[in-house]
């Protein structure tokens, strides 16, 4: 019977053994699949913020721009009041 049980034992043991290295390499890869997800994720992070970077440069020159046709605008119109009344004045007549 002790032969028996030594058998048991020793089949026991080896099956630990390999059931403890299955267990290593499914954790492992579990941890690689794990460290790729947040690397992705990091990635998407940054794509992001890269996005939102464009997006700000964007608007600060859309922002530019339209100042610079603001400011154009208002000379243009400064230059038509100041035609409008001299003619205004030219014909007796005040604005």
């Amino acid at each position: 019977m002790h032969k028996l049980t030594a058998a048991l034992l020793a089949g026991f043991a080896a099956v630990k053994g390999v059931c403890a290295r299955i267990t290593e390499r499914v954790y492992a890869a579990l941890i690689a699949m794990h460290v790729t997800n947040l690397r992705k994720l990091i990635e998407r992070a940054d794509k992001r913020v890269r996005q939102y970077d464009d997006l700000i440069r964007y608007h600060k020159a859309a922002g530019i721009e339209a100042e610079a046709r603001a400011d154009e605008a208002a000379r243009a119109a400064d230059a038509v009041k100041r035609t409008a009344l001299i003619e205004a004045i030219s014909h007796g007549a005040t604005l």
